[in-house]
């Protein structure tokens, strides 16, 4: 049998310790829509082997002192199939947790495969040591984890490659897998350790996941969940008027959001500020276990959770977000089986009426003690901008367009980069790159908002004043708009944001320090410990 073997581009992930909001940042797993196959393991006794699964080693249901739950131990080699009967499609996750253990003294974790495979459930071992028509293996080692892909048409292996990643024995981790027709993901806790674009060979249906072991590997499984389709949320919330969520997860009886959910919160989070002037009612279920009212109290807790998560990590305005708890009152699915029971443990987000853009705003106005100058302001979302541009002028860097004071009282002055730095009012500051970004994600992202922040919609009023360059050159007045950003791109350049008059767009770019740019001051947040 020819075999080729081909070097493949990924991604590796170093599995080094890393700081925890950094990590999830770059967290960018969501789980299928629809739950095709579940096991927690407790439909069993504990010394059993769970009737879902198929095998031709053996298992057993065990409780660990160290990790709550029941667990699935394989004890010894062989395969170890879920056997789910719906069609995986092309677009499917597999999550599950994972605590790897041995047999033999080591402290990384060998022995053990992970294979997806286009084949039969009633024939596990079809084509020998490389199972299937076609499939892909994942091998967790010492220090990486390698793969190899495979097909009948290509007579065996095809590509192969390798991330470097270890897994320590006895530590508990939730292992998933995203694949999107050819390409798949690997994700350990909330790293992500392979992106293979072409990992999956073209042409074939996926239809089983199987676990392969050694007789000196013993790990242990508990959570397995698979779910087919790839969420459309955009389209759920604002054409269906509601989103049914599962990759937004919580500790055993507990508010406290997993760290995995960071993806799918900030996917609603994208949602909401596209369409600033959606509001929606969070709501959280739960399954059949446990006592009516503690599971209604608990899924209102966990309701509130995910409130207080947007609201925090991603600035959506509290007004725009009601909760509510159904408890186990409003179950999709009977909670007969644990597949079921996790169909039922669920967050929903309903659209409510959307609020006028008047609303999403607060006008004030502010008196430079300086000049006396009068500005109008507004509060856009959590920020309070000026809604004018500077106007007070300063010894050095600063100019008005054409050197025309015709055109201070309609486009304030035009600032260097320096002089920019420090000449806002006492109270306010030149905003950074990111309180722009929180602006324009308010305002529904760069395609959108230029054009609010020049009309009258949102109050903000951005005139397009044009610039000056560092040769003196006045040039665009009635063109474009350019605002300063405090964020440097190099020590000669900083960034600035760009209104168009032709175009709904506001663009992030850069310039020299040295430029004539307009400034719009914003107010600073009082930090309350």
């Amino acid at each position: 049998m020819n075999r080729i073997l081909i070097l493949f581009l990924l991604l590796a992930v170093g599995a080094g310790a890393q700081d925890n909001t950094s990590v999830v940042s770059k967290y960018d797993f969501i789980p299928g829509e629809k739950v095709i196959f579940y096991d927690d393991f407790s439909a069993e006794a504990v010394g059993d082997f769970p009737a879902l699964w198929n095998t031709n080693g053996s298992g057993e249901i065990v409780t660990m002192k160290s990790f709550p739950g029941r667990w699935f131990q394989l004890t010894k080699g062989g395969y170890f199939i879920p056997e789910a009967k719906e069609p995986f499609t092309e677009n499917f996750t597999v999550e599950f947790d994972f605590v790897p253990m041995l047999t033999a003294s080591s402290e990384y974790m060998y022995g053990l495969d992970f294979f997806f495979i286009s084949g039969t459930l009633e024939n596990p071992n079809e084509n020998g040591a490389v199972p299937g028509k076609a499939g892909i293996k994942l091998t967790p080692g010492y220090d990486e984890v390698s793969w190899t892909n495979y097909s009948e048409k290509d007579e065996g292996y095809k590509d192969h490659g390798g991330s470097a990643y270890a897994f320590k024995i006895g530590e508990n981790y939730h292992i998933a897998f995203w694949i999107q027709k050819q390409r798949i993901r690997m994700y350990a806790n909330e790293n992500k350790i392979l992106d293979l674009p072409r990992g999956m060979i073209a042409g074939y249906a996926f239809n089983i996941f199987r676990i392969q072991t050694s007789d000196e590997a013993t790990p242990a499984l508990a959570n397995f969940r698979i779910a087919a389709g790839l969420p459309d949320m955009r389209n759920k919330l604002l054409k269906d008027g509601k989103i049914i969520t599962y990759g937004i997860t919580f500790d055993v009886n507990s508010d406290q959001l997993k760290p995995a959910s960071y993806s799918t919160v900030k996917e609603i989070a994208d949602v909401l500020k596209e369409n600033p002037a959606v509001r929606v009612q969070i709501v959280g279920h739960t399954d059949s276990d446990g006592e009516d009212a503690s599971n209604l109290d608990l899924s209102r807790r966990r309701a509130s959770s995910v409130k207080n998560e947007l609201i925090s990590k991603f600035s959506i305005g509290a007004d725009r977000l009601e909760i509510d708890g159904k408890g186990e009152s409003a179950p999709l699915a009977p909670n007969d089986s644990p597949v079921n029971k996790a169909k039922n443990r669920r967050v929903e987000l309903i659209k409510l009426g959307s609020i006028q853009s008047s609303s999403l705003m607060e006008t004030g106005t502010f008196v430079d003690s300086r000049d006396k100058k009068v500005y109008k302001t507004v509060k856009i979302g959590s920020q309070t901008w000026m809604a004018e541009n500077l106007a007070y002028m300063t010894s050095t860097g600063c100019w008005s367009y054409g050197n025309s004071l015709d055109n201070l009282a309609s486009f304030g002055h035009l600032y260097s980069y320096e002089t920019a730095q420090k000449v806002c009012p006492t109270g306010w500051h030149l905003p950074s790159d990111s309180e722009w970004s929180t602006l324009i994600g308010f305002l529904g992202g760069e395609t959108n908002a230029g054009d609010k922040l020049k009309g009258t919609e949102f109050g903000f009023a951005a005139l397009p004043g044009g610039f000056r360059s560092d040769v003196g050159a006045f040039s665009k007045i009635g063109v474009y708009g350019a605002f300063w950003s405090s964020t440097p791109y190099d020590p000669q350049k900083a960034w600035y944001f760009m209104t168009l008059n032709d175009n709904t767009k506001i663009v992030r770019n850069y310039s020299d320090k040295r430029y004539g740019v307009s400034v719009r001051c914003v107010k600073d947040q009082v930090v309350t410990k």
